[in-house]
């Protein structure tokens, strides 16, 4: 059976482009190979190598330069990975005499959008058109703000970053529980920047307000109970939780300050690369949703400016291709970061049933006298040399560094 899209490349006066049939969005083979298969064996060789290579010469083409005297990776294959890769800087080796590994506990910055969502989609189901006043009901009470009224606002538009509600409302910290009466307060003053559904913009604000309707209609009062009871427990994430101040084995924790100003359910999540390997099969296998459920989560929801960038709920969707009427790769990421230390890429490429899970944390000066952002690139690339960080693939196959590079247009001949 051969499945044809309707769509053609036509010279409207000319014949230098000739027509040429459009490929189905992933319409792929099912990714099959195990460890002991041969694409496995040569994909896990051709990882190790890369990275040899790196250390050897200090210097590639698409990582950039390193200082191979202060750089160090581990590699292992395990379960539930297949590839993993840690680098220790010498600078948190000092800090923290410890090195990175699998279970290492690091803030995950903006990437705990992910999970507020997918618990949303296990507690309440895909009421994408739903209100939020459904919901939160006392919000009907508000004043409109420029001529928009709350009942505009669906948990899509909130899911999806299409709110238009205001970024953060600086009534939350990132180590407590968020309390709803001073929230609402503090977003009541001027709450919309857009008109809902207008243009995706991150709103931290969108995210808080889910996890108080979640709570809410779960009748647990905290958000961090619904997050343990939807997510974190089915999965056995045993290491992952909201931030609190009793968290005292999170990796450099000696320079956190979890009194910081944030919306909790957007950027409050601490895990490990074991933790979200677990979730990323999950997400993938459909083991917490039904697959009808799944798939459209995973699936494009906004476009933004950039042709090649996407928008999901919450996800940033990367397209590769080589051409425009090339095969392409949506490949559903979040990126996040938390201060100037710590930063974090997941993400899941369905159509090859693998996906990848990066955390980072920067010891150096600079970020540690907040004169320099974290750059995560800098961190895992080669950039940069003090920083630390783990990559995790998801057990399905595939290998983080070659297929951040695969999924960025180095993809088909």
């Amino acid at each position: 059976m051969i499945g044809l899209s309707l769509c053609s490349s036509v010279g409207a006066q000319s014949n230098d482009i000739l027509y040429s049939a459009c490929p189905l969005i992933g319409a792929y083979s099912p990714a099959t190979f195990t460890r002991s298969s041969e694409p496995f064996k040569k994909l896990s060789a051709d990882f190790i190598k890369t990275f040899n290579q790196l250390i050897g010469k200090g210097d590639s083409d698409d990582y950039g330069p390193i200082t191979p005297n202060t750089t160090s990776f581990t590699a292992m294959k395990e379960y539930p990975t297949f590839i993993e890769y840690h680098y220790t800087s010498p600078q948190d080796q000092l800090d923290t005499g410890t090195k990175l590994t699998s279970d290492t506990k690091l803030p995950v910055g903006d990437l705990t959008m992910v999970f507020t969502v997918y618990a949303w989609l296990i507690k309440m189901g895909d009421t994408w058109d739903t209100p939020i006043t459904q919901y939160l009901p006392e919000l009907k009470m508000a004043s409109k703000w420029g001529g928009v009224a709350w009942e505009e606002v669906t948990i899509g538009s909130l899911a999806r970053h299409m709110s238009g509600l205001i970024r953060q409302t600086e009534a939350c910290t990132i180590g407590e529980e968020c309390e709803w009466k001073t929230f609402a307060e503090k977003l009541a003053v001027d709450p919309f920047v857009f008109h809902p559904d207008t243009t995706p913009i991150v709103w931290y604000t969108a995210f808080q307000l889910l996890a108080f309707a979640m709570a809410r209609h779960s009748g647990v009062g905290e958000y961090s109970t619904v997050l343990q009871g939807a997510v974190l427990g089915p999965l056995d994430m045993t290491s992952s939780g909201l931030l609190s101040p009793e968290m005292k084995d999170v990796f450099a924790f000696m320079y956190f300050n979890t009194e910081q100003q944030g919306e909790p359910a957007a950027i409050s999540l601490i895990s490990t690369v074991a933790d979200l390997a677990r979730a990323g099969n999950a997400m993938l296998g459909s083991h917490l949703l039904p697959p009808a459920v799944n798939r459209r989560w995973l699936h494009h929801s906004v476009d933004t400016s950039n042709l090649r960038k996407g928008v999901g709920r919450p996800w940033e969707i990367n397209r590769a291709g080589g051409s425009a009427i090339s095969p392409i790769v949506d490949v559903w990421t979040k990126s996040g970061s938390l201060g100037s230390h710590y930063a974090s890429y997941f993400g899941l490429a369905p159509d090859f049933d693998v996906g990848f899970a990066i955390l980072a944390h920067d010891g150096g000066g600079g970020a540690r006298d907040g004169n320099r952002p974290l750059d995560l690139n800098q961190c895992l690339r080669g950039r940069g040399q003090r920083g630390a960080g783990g990559l995790a693939v998801h057990d399905r196959g595939g290998d983080g560094g070659a297929l951040r590079r695969h999924l960025s247009g180095r993809q088909r001949e």
